[in-house]
């Protein structure tokens, strides 16, 4: 389980074009996007832009997927 100590993020809506085939199961990485995972959070989707884990420096989401494996199905809890 990975819970990042602080976090930016966007809001991505369900109307999206990009997301009309992703799951809506709250937690499941949906995507990979440039800007770093895309996270189901019921109607709407959180791409994860910059994340810091407990004691380490804020990295930006794209550079946090390479570093922590995150795969789309996977979940962040």
């Amino acid at each position: 389980m990975l819970i990042p100590d602080s976090l930016n993020a966007y809001v991505i809506d369900e109307n999206d074009d990009r997301c009309h085939s992703w799951s809506k199961e709250i937690g499941m990485i949906v995507a990979h996007l440039t800007d770093g995972p895309v996270i189901a959070c019921g109607k709407h989707y959180l791409c994860l832009t910059e994340l810091q884990r407990a004691g380490k420096k804020s990295v930006k989401g794209g550079e946090f997927l390479r570093g922590y494996g995150f795969h789309v199905g996977g979940f962040l809890r």
